[in-house]
Order: structure tokens, then C-alpha cells, then sequence
């Protein structure tokens, strides 16, 4: 249900064009108010929480086992130990990735922050490790329960009953978001979700109210957080800006337009007080694509400009046509200004990569790929993460149609224009389904409330339950778990196995941190990027690379060694680098292969099949550990045990 503008943090009035009965039809969803709503909205988070634990025990993450759920939550809290360890605020350099160089990175301080206080009142009864390792377990999901709390509130001005359940349970199953969200899962996806979604709330009170200079500052305040958090939050920004520019060209008031200039005013002070935050003051010029930077507070400077102008010139503007050519206009103004000062800001975390880890390394990251579903490989990842999504958009058009006369109509025209793009943003790169997912649960409640209120007018009798609960099912998990299925009978072939995924890394590191010499910190060159988080949690040793853009030299080097056609381009990059150690894993005999090479005449391939060059020495590994995992050490360099004790450690 719509709400009268007059209403916007209160209990909304009903709209005329969906219309709600006087009280609940017998049968129907979930009336609830009061008292009784914030019990069941506590029962609710119990309910999730334990559901979230039970993934934690069940196996179903790997935090069980003492891990974590991939290679970024191990860097993250290699991270936050270093920041712990040496209380280098402004040095994001991390000296044992990108080895012996170091390695900058484009996550920012707000997660680490997160991580670090609560780790830092656990330490006091099990210690810094223990407590970081369980604040990284849990730091997701109680983030996810928050995101589930602030999207009930968040969507306040448009619902006419109480559906917030319903809207905090469909949030809670959406796959993109669930899967940021597990146990384990030390990465700042969460906190992107849930910053966004607070940066919604804002921006539908600011969008349907009066002008409220308070309102505009707490919006671009929360915005600039979210900024801060990732340039990702960018989005639900720029959803905000629609929905008033939407206002404003078919309204003329001129009340939007300074709404938008002092959201934009607010924006800016917040970004540049963020960047003092972030970064030193000698670097506030710096121009970074990937984290927030001086082409953040640009586009914020000079898009407070633009609607500044537009606030002063709308007013003599009579048609539509004329505010609309006016807005375009300044924004390609602005657009041209910003090109000028950072050229390809426009490309967002792209525009960091560099040109060869394009056409190399992006196209086996997961995240990065498109899932238009032209296979069976793409469709069961389109179910599962566009799925529920995709399902409702037809309703999200349906919603803009019929309520296109209504005071909110421009609310749901500009929701339903940002779903679409975040659809094809979801459909273009995999990580960006996470937008759509945020947007899906509206819609899909609706629906939801809406199919089982006709249910329970029908006279379906003692089926009605099972019948509502077949409609739930099938909105709320439906394609997901039609795409978890097909990705299940997938997998059961082989299909999409990642490489090195099949070597857990706990045990070697174990084995490899035992031996390591005191106070050294050898370096370690492995099969695969994708290696050198986990190292570097679980031990003292360096790493070539880490699977970040940032580190491009890093993981060229490993690329060169392993697809060398000669020994000695090999040696020269790992004389270089200072490598002691190689590590293989036998399980997976798959490496990064560059267009054209012969995978049989690659420098990977002549060790495992051990025609090794005389500056290579295999290590003797444990009885249990030599069947998973190959280690060679670089001759001349002492980076390990001597090969009799490694011999030693083996019986």
C-alpha cells in the first residue's frame, strides 16, 4: 500500500488503487501490530540466527572445520591482525603479500573497525587469534539480521499494513545475500547491504516529503558511509537521485532539486571527512577507482552544482520536456568535468584493473562473470541469483502501471527503473545480483501477501493452508533451490571445479609454519593465487600474490614461472622475488595456461612430472600430506628445514 506524502515516518494511510480490507480476512497472512509485532519480529531473528548457526554446525560452512569461508575472509583478518599488531592506521601496505615488494589494498577501515572492537573485548578471556577468528565467523551474519531490521524500516512509507516480516524473511532467503552472509564469511558484502539499504530508507522519506534540510544531510551523510564502506554503494545513491530527479522534471517544484542540492552538499563534507579518515591529508588528491578517493568528493562537488542550477533555473521552466533537457544537459556538463579529472571513473573497480588482468585473470573470477543463461552452467546460476528477482519483475512493471496516478507514483517508477538496472548490472557481473536482491524482497512480500489474501477469499477450505504455503514456498525459494539443484547435478560430474580446491591448505600450512625457522619469513611461490590468503593467516611465510587486482605484478610473476618454456625465465623471476619454496597441489594439475602455450611444455608441467632443474630440490612431506601436496625448495636459499629434517619430520 502507498502512503499519503503528509505521512512519512508514521503508520501510512491507504491508497485508493490497492486497497486493503478493514480487517483480516480469515486466513490471511500475518496482522500483526504493537506489542505482538515486536515479538515476532524478535521470534523472527531467533528463528534466523539459529538458522545461521545451524549452517555454522551442520557442516554446510566450512567454520566446523576451523576455517573460513574463502580467501577473502582470510586476508581480512591478516588485515586487521596487521593493523592490530603494528596500530598503522594509514598504511594499508601489507608487506607479506606481493612478496618481498608488499601490497596495497582497495578495502577501507570500516569493517576492520568492526572486526577489531569486538575482537578486542574477546581477547581479554581466549586471546587475540581466537577472538578474531569467531568475530570474523559471526560478523556476516549479524550484519544480515541487521539488513533484515533496517529493510522493515527502511520501507516504512510505502506499506499500508504491517508486512515487515514478510519483507525481513524475504531479504533473509535472497541467495546473493545469504551467501555474503554465512558463517565465515569475513568480507564487507554485508556491511555494502546493509549501508545501501539505510541509503534507501533515507532517500524514500526525502523523495516523498516536503523539503527537510535534516533529512537531506542524514541521507547524504549515511551515503558518504556507504561510500566509505565501497564504491558499490554508489548505487543505491544514484536510486535516490532518480527518484527525485523524477519528482522534480514532472512536477517542477523546485523543493527536489534543493533536496538533491544539500543531500549533495552533505554527500561531499561526509566524503572528504571519511577520506581524512581513510587516508592521510597528503593524500586527499590521490585518485583511486576502487576505494573512495578525490573523484568521489569530485562527482559530489560538482554534482551538487548541477542541482544547485537546477534549483535556481527549473523554476521559469514550464514543460516537462524543458526540466528534463535541462537535467541532461548539466549531468552530461558534469559527466564531461569529471571524465576530465579522472578519466575512466566511468569504468568504477575496472578502471583499476590492469589491461592484461582482463583477458587473463578476471575471467576465472567467479564474481565477475556474467550469468546470462545460454548453458545449464550459466542458468543454474542465473536461478540462483537472479531467480527470485527475475520472477517478479513483471509485478514490479504491473505496481508502476497501476499506481502511475497515485501521489507515490514517481516512488515506484523510480524503484522499478533501478530494479531493471540492476537486473542487467546482475545479468553483466555476478557480484552486482546483490543489488536486485536488495530491491526483490518489496515485491516479493507484496506478492506474496497479496496471492494469499485472494487464496483466502477462494474457497479452497482446509486447503487454504497448504495452498498459501505452496505459494510462499515457490515466490520466497522457488528458483533458487531449482538452481541449487541443477548446480548439484552438476557438480556431481566435475563441472566448474575451481583450481586448487581440492587441496585444503589447513594441514600443509600446519606442517609448513612448524618448520619454518624463527623470526624468517620465507617466501612461498603456489600453484595458484588463490593459495596465498589462507598461507598467509595460517603461517609466517610470504606470498607471491593473493587473488587482488591491486597485486597484478604478483600474479603475472606466477603466471611466467608456471607457463615458462624455460627453465631459466623461471629461475630469474624467482631469483628475483626471493622464493624459497614452490608449492603444488597433486590433486588438480591445472594452472592459468596462456593462449597458445603447449600445456605439456610449461615449467609446471616438467616438475610434476619430476624433471626438475638442478636449483630445485623436492621437499619430504608427511605420510598423508605427499599424497595432496608437492613442496620444492629453491637451492641456496635457507627458507625451511634442512631436506634431513624435513626427512625427520616425515617419520
Amino acid at each position: 500500500m502507498l502512503a499519503d506524502r503528509r505521512s512519512v515516518d508514521g503508520e501510512p494511510v491507504t491508497s485508493p488503487t490497492f486497497p486493503q480490507p478493514s480487517r483480516p480476512v480469515s486466513g490471511e497472512p500475518g496482522q500483526v501490530g504493537g506489542r505482538d509485532h515486536r515479538l515476532a519480529t524478535i521470534l523472527f531473528l531467533a528463528f534466523a540466527a539459529g538458522m545461521l548457526a545451524l549452517l555454522a554446525a551442520g557442516g554446510v560452512t566450512p567454520v566446523g572445520r576451523g576455517e573460513l569461508a574463502d580467501p577473502d575472509a582470510y586476508m581480512r583478518l591478516v588485515r586487521v591482525s596487521w593493523l592490530h599488531e603494528t596500530g598503522a592506521w594509514y598504511d594499508d601496505v601489507l608487506p607479506r603479500i606481493n612478496a618481498p615488494y608488499g601490497e596495497t589494498s582497495h578495502w577501507t577501515r570500516p569493517l576492520d573497525l568492526l572486526l577489531l572492537g569486538p575482537a578486542s573485548l574477546a581477547a581479554i578471556a581466549t586471546g587475540p587469534p581466537v577472538a578474531l577468528y569467531w568475530t570474523g565467523v559471526w560478523i556476516s551474519p549479524v550484519l544480515l539480521l541487521l539488513a533484515c531490521l533496517a529493510l522493515a524500516w527502511a520501507v516504512r512509507p510505502l506499506w499500508a499494513d504491517d508486512r515487515r516480516l514478510w519483507l525481513m524473511a524475504a531479504l533473509f532467503v535472497q541467495f546473493p545475500l545469504l551467501l555474503y552472509s554465512g558463517p565465515g564469511r569475513a568480507d564487507h558484502h554485508t556491511l555494502i547491504a546493509l549501508m545501501s539499504i539505510l541509503v534507501l530508507g533515507f532517500g524514500l522519506r526525502l523523495a516523498r516529503g516536503p523539503f527537510d534540510l535534516r533529512r537531506a544531510a542524514a541521507t547524504g551523510l549515511t551515503a558518504a558511509a556507504a561510500i566509505w564502506v565501497s564504491p558499490e554503494g554508489l548505487f543505491f545513491l544514484a536510486l535516490v537521485y532518480l527518484l527525485l530527479a523524477i519528482r522534480w522534471i514532472a512536477e517542477g517544484e523546485n523543493g527536489e532539486a534543493r533536496q538533491a542540492e544539500r543531500l549533495s552538499v552533505a554527500l561531499a563534507v561526509g566524503l572528504a571527512c571519511a577520506m581524512l579518515l581513510e587516508r592521510p591529508p597528503a593524500k586527499f588528491l590521490v585518485i583511486e577507482h576502487d576505494k573512495i578517493s578525490f573523484v568521489h568528493f569530485a562527482a559530489a562537488g560538482l554534482t551538487a552544482g548541477a542541482w544547485g542550477i537546477a534549483a535556481r533555473v527549473g523554476g521559469r521552466l514550464a514543460t516537462v520536456g524543458a526540466r528534463l533537457t535541462l537535467l541532461g544537459a548539466l549531468a552530461l556538463i558534469a559527466f564531461a568535468l569529471l571524465a576530465f579529472v579522472a578519466p575512466g571513473f566511468h569504468r568504477g573497480i575496472l578502471g583499476a584493473f590492469d589491461p592484461r588482468l582482463e583477458s587473463l585473470w578476471v575471467p576465472r573470477i567467479a564474481e565477475l562473470q556474467p550469468q546470462i543463461p545460454i548453458n545449464a552452467a550459466t542458468l543454474a546460476t542465473f536461478l540462483q541469483f537472479l531467480g527470485v528477482p527475475a520472477l517478479v519483475f513483471p509485478f514490479v512493471l504491473a505496481r508502476v502501471w497501476l499506481g502511475r496516478r497515485e501521489p507515490d507514483g514517481h516512488l515506484h517508477l523510480g524503484l522499478a527503473i533501478a530494479y531493471a538496472a540492476f537486473l542487467v548490472m546482475g545479468l553483466l557481473h555476478l557480484r552486482l545480483s546483490l543489488f536486485a536482491a536488495l530491491l526483490a524482497p518489496l515485491y516479493v512480500a507484496d506478492l506474496a501477501v497479496r496471492a494469499c489474501r485472494q487464496l483466502a477469499a477462494s474457497r479452497f477450505g482446509v486447503l487454504r493452508p497448504a495452498a498459501s504455503l505452496a505459494i510462499v514456498a515457490a515466490l520466497y525459494l522457488g528458483p533458487q533451490t531449482a538452481g541449487l539443484a541443477l548446480a548439484s547435478s552438476r557438480s556431481a560430474g566435475g563441472a566448474g571445479r575451481p583450481i586448487g580446491r581440492s587441496c585444503p591448505l589447513s594441514e600443509i600450512a600446519t606442517w609448513l609454519e612448524a618448520q619454518r625457522p624463527a623470526s624468517a619469513a620465507p617466501i612461498i611461490l603456489a600453484q595458484t593465487d588463490a593459495f596465498g590468503p589462507e598461507l598467509l593467516y595460517r603461517t609466517g611465510y610470504r606470498v607471491v600474490a593473493g587473488p587482488y587486482h591491486r597485486g597484478h605484478r604478483g600474479i603475472f610473476d606466477l603466471y611466467d614461472v608456471w607457463n615458462a618454456q624455460v627453465d631459466e625465465d623461471a629461475r630469474r623471476i624467482i631469483e628475483r622475488r626471493g622464493v624459497d619454496l614452490l608449492l603444488l597441489c597433486r590433486a588438480d594439475d591445472r594452472t592459468i595456461l596462456y593462449p597458445g602455450r603447449d600445456p605439456d611444455g610449461t615449467f609446471m608441467a616438467r616438475v610434476r612430472a619430476g624433471h626438475l632443474p638442478a636449483w630445485l630440490t623436492p621437499v619430504v612431506l608427511p605420510t598423508g600430506l605427499d599424497g595432496s601436496f608437492a613442496v620444492y625448495r629453491v637451492r641456496g636459499r635457507g627458507a625451511t628445514a634442512s631436506s634431513s629434517a624435513a626427512r625427520k619430520g616425515a617419520r
